[in-house]
C-alpha cells in the first residue's frame, strides 16, 4: 500500500495523506523498515484527545490475509489505530505502542473489528468481499488513559497487504 520511497519530500507525502486534528507527518531516513524512507509521525494531545492521517486506496485485497507494517513505537502506550475502509465498513486494529523496538508487526484480517462507534456493524468482520473494495486507509494515535506523555513521535513503513 504504502513503502514511502514514491513521495519526493514531505511536500509530496503531506499532499497524498489527508490530516485529522493537528500533527505533522515527514519523511524518514532513519530508522525505517526497507527502502529510503519511513513515515514519521509527530503528535501532541495538548489540545485534542487523537490524530491522525488518512489517504484514499483501492484494488482487490481478497486474496490476502493478512496486514503487515514496519513499527516503531514510542514506548507511550498511547492507542495506534489502524483503520481500513472496506465494503463501506471502517474495520481497525490496534498494534501496541509499549516499548520502543522497532520491527515488523503482522495483523491479520481476521483480527481487525468494526470501529467502536459503529454499533450497527460490531458484530460483522471483515470478508473478502469488503476486501475487494477499498477505499481508505487511516492512521490515528488516540491519547489513552494511563499512557505516559502528551506529546511524541513514531514512525511506520511497509504497510501491504500480504
Amino acid at each position: 500500500m504504502d513503502d514511502f520511497e514514491g513521495h519526493a519530500d514531505d511536500l509530496a507525502l503531506r499532499s497524498e495523506y489527508s490530516p485529522y486534528g493537528t500533527n505533522t507527518i515527514s519523511l524518514s531516513r532513519d530508522p525505517k523498515g526497507s527502502g529510503e524512507y519511513a513515515l514519521r509521525f509527530d503528535y501532541d494531545f495538548a489540545h485534542q484527545t487523537y490524530t491522525g492521517v488518512g489517504k484514499r486506496i483501492e484494488g482487490d485485497w481478497s486474496s490476502y490475509d493478512t496486514f503487515s507494517l514496519w513499527l516503531e513505537p514510542d514506548g507511550s502506550n498511547q492507542k495506534l489505530v489502524l483503520q481500513l475502509v472496506a465494503g463501506g465498513v471502517a474495520y481497525e486494529a490496534y498494534p501496541s505502542m509499549t516499548g520502543t523496538e522497532a520491527g515488523v508487526v503482522d495483523i491479520p484480517f481476521a483480527d481487525f473489528r468494526p470501529a467502536p462507534w459503529d454499533t450497527g456493524n460490531a458484530d460483522r468482520r471483515i470478508t473478502p468481499e469488503d476486501l475487494r473494495n477499498l477505499s481508505q486507509f487511516n492512521l490515528f494515535i488516540n491519547q489513552a488513559e494511563g499512557a505516559t506523555g502528551t506529546a511524541g513521535s513514531f514512525l511506520v513503513d511497509d504497510l501491504r497487504a500480504h
